[in-house]
């Protein structure tokens, strides 16, 4: 069947692939200057998202690219869904969730998995860090939760003895990460044993 579709224009090749139940469907969620846009383009191997520092957010609206997986390379099309950054601005923050909600509604088979990303140097539950998640949770509803891989960022693999030190602790059955996130939002035990994922960039 994809033979037969080689010399369809790059427009129609999205369509198929967007229209296809098979295709895996990712979207970054997480705060401004996390690395939500590098780690797509690395799952990509290739520039696609623009990245950068400063106070100002890069990503401003919700993009979206249909590739293949890449790094590591899989037979699987997905759609990579980038976001803007949650900044700590209540009013910026929801505007810009609503936009993401109002894209994953139009989306024919929904997303199959949202990463959450985190800095690693920077794992605190604070309140900011809460009312970011507690707003995923209100716009995208309570099963927002069942789709959800935790992906730490700036993983710095020269200070190994610290970088275990901080994975010991987010990885911890009782204290860890999960825990407390099973804490704060009543999150059941059994439903909820999300993937985490450490990275260097």
């Amino acid at each position: 069947m994809l033979a037969g579709r080689a010399n369809t224009t790059e427009l129609s090749y999205d369509t198929f692939y967007a229209s296809d139940p098979k295709t895996l469907v990712l979207s970054c969620l997480g705060a401004m200057g996390n690395g939500k846009s590098s780690l797509l383009n690395a799952i990509c191997d290739e520039q696609i998202y623009r990245t950068g520092r400063g106070a100002e957010p890069i990503t401003k609206h919700v993009e979206s690219v249909l590739r293949p997986w890449a790094n590591p390379p899989i037979s699987r099309y997905c759609q990579f869904i980038d976001t803007p950054g949650m900044c700590d601005s209540s009013v910026r923050d929801r505007e810009n969730m609503q936009e993401c909600v109002r894209y994953f509604k139009s989306l024919s088979f929904g997303v199959s998995a949202f990463l959450l990303v985190f800095n690693i140097n920077d794992t605190r539950l604070d309140a900011y860090t809460q009312n970011m998640l507690n707003l995923f949770e209100q716009l995208l509803g309570r099963e927002f939760w069942k789709y959800v891989i935790l992906v730490f960022t700036h993983v710095d693999e020269n200070i190994r003895d610290l970088l275990e030190d901080n994975i010991d602790v987010l990885e911890d059955p009782n204290e860890g990460f999960v825990s407390e996130l099973r804490r704060v939002f009543k999150l059941d035990k059994r439903t909820f044993d999300p993937p985490m994922v450490f990275l260097p960039m």
